[in-house]
């Protein structure tokens, strides 16, 4: 089962359903997603957040979601860079005998 975030037009209606006084249940029933989302939103609008800010948090949160970068010390990264360098030198031996021209 795939998860699909609220998009910013689902955000501006719900808060707009919201303050003519729509139940989230009937929000959910009107957009078609569950009702726990709904009042997800709800309760950060009570909070004082417009749709606009949700998203904008939503974002924030998402950039911090996945694998870090990962920075090597000086010493390791030339280790690993003169590694990678025999590597293409033996790969290098293997190749046909041709021109190769890079862009």
């Amino acid at each position: 089962m795939s998860y699909t975030h609220l998009t910013k037009t689902e955000l501006v209606f719900i808060e707009e359903y919201h303050e003519i006084g729509l139940t989230g249940r009937k929000i959910a029933k009107k957009l078609t997603r569950s009702h726990e989302a709904i009042y997800r939103v709800i309760s950060q609008l009570k909070k004082g957040l417009s749709a606009i800010d949700i998203y904008r948090q939503y974002k924030i949160n998402k950039s911090n979601c996945g694998r870090k970068r990962i920075t090597l010390p000086p010493k390791e990264k030339s280790i690993y860079q003169q590694k990678g360098s025999r590597r293409m030198d033996a790969r290098r031996h293997h190749w046909p005998s041709r021109k190769v021209y890079f862009m």
